[in-house]
């Protein structure tokens, strides 16, 4: 503890506000993804309601297994705000697939381009980047059919509600099943809607892009905040997507525990004696900090909408 304190101490402050800045920039650019996709639809919502929603949707997603928590909680947040859910359903299958998408090309061109990178930092914990390569671009492909063959995800759901009315988990009723007959109606048009608009579809793609590079640049500002030089940005980058792509997928809260192992591994070589405080600090700015100011957002937006329940109550 004491060599790490030393090290801490040793930070330069600019370098760790440019880390704490990246954070932000990631945030900022789920929320204007989510502000483009709703003002496509003519729902343009306030862009601070927007910031709202992506908060949300990080706080759920840092706490759930497979980061699955996030988008539930989103589409619930927004159907307060008056946006169907089966829209906020398709708007969010847009991010996550092309949040997923870029996760996915730049894992397999490492593969393909510079697997001796890969294993030279890896090693023995190859297997996982395999692994979380093939989940992610699975992943990837269904969230792109649910997209764009809403039938398939309306089979999927009518057939998943009559297995449940089987087993006698569920009631068998008519205006439940006439209720989701409509909201994929909504969710088709929802769909079609989006495949008329490839330009807003290619704005969202590289807004992803730039959130993914700012939260690898965490990585980069601490390298440089601990006053380490040798390596350049593209290197740290790549490593810290090497890391994403391992552990994004695994059933794991936030990806605990496997993306601090693996970076004791593909940046022991860059950082070197000062790995510890490395990781400590990066995955401290990159992930927690996020989670303790997405936490904040959220008590708050659930606050404003209790407020707002109550106020509603009193004067009906």
């Amino acid at each position: 503890m004491g060599e790490l304190k030393a090290a801490l101490a040793r930070c330069r402050t600019d370098w760790l506000i440019c880390a704490v800045s990246c954070v932000a920039v990631f945030i900022l650019c789920e929320a204007t993804a989510l502000w483009v996709l709703l003002d496509s639809f003519g729902m343009g919502l306030r862009k601070g309601t927007t910031f709202f929603t992506a908060c949300i949707g990080f706080f759920f997603s840092a706490i759930t297994p497979s980061s699955t928590g996030g988008q539930p909680m989103e589409v619930y947040y927004l159907r307060k705000k008056g946006i169907p859910v089966s829209v906020s359903s398709a708007i969010l299958l847009v991010m996550a697939a092309a949040y997923k998408l870029v996760l996915s090309v730049v894992g397999l061109g490492l593969l393909i381009i510079a697997p001796g990178f890969l294993k030279a930092h890896l090693g023995g914990m190859m297997f996982l980047y395999y692994i979380g390569l093939a989940l992610t671009a699975g992943l990837t492909a269904l969230l792109f059919l649910f997209l764009f063959r809403p039938g398939i995800a309306r089979g999927i759901l009518i057939g998943g509600m009559t297995v449940l009315e089987e087993l006698h988990l569920l009631k068998d009723r008519e205006i439940r099943q006439r209720s989701l007959e409509m909201s994929m109606d909504v969710y088709s048009d929802a769909s079609e809607h989006l495949r008329k608009c490839p330009g807003v579809l290619l704005e969202v793609l590289g807004i992803m892009l730039l959130r993914r590079l700012a939260l690898f640049s965490v990585t980069w500002c601490v390298y440089r905040a601990l006053g380490l030089s040798g390596s350049g940005w593209w290197s740290i980058i790549l490593l810290q997507a090497s890391i994403s792509v391992s552990a994004d997928m695994l059933p794991l809260p936030g990806g605990m525990g496997v993306s601090e192992g693996l970076f004791i591994k593909a940046f022991g070589a860059v950082f070197g004696a000062a790995v510890l405080p490395g990781m400590v600090l990066s995955r401290g700015i990159g992930h927690y900090s996020q989670l303790i100011l997405c936490a904040a957002v959220s008590l708050t937006a659930i606050a404003l909408l209790r407020r707002r329940h109550k106020e509603d109550e009193y004067e009906s």
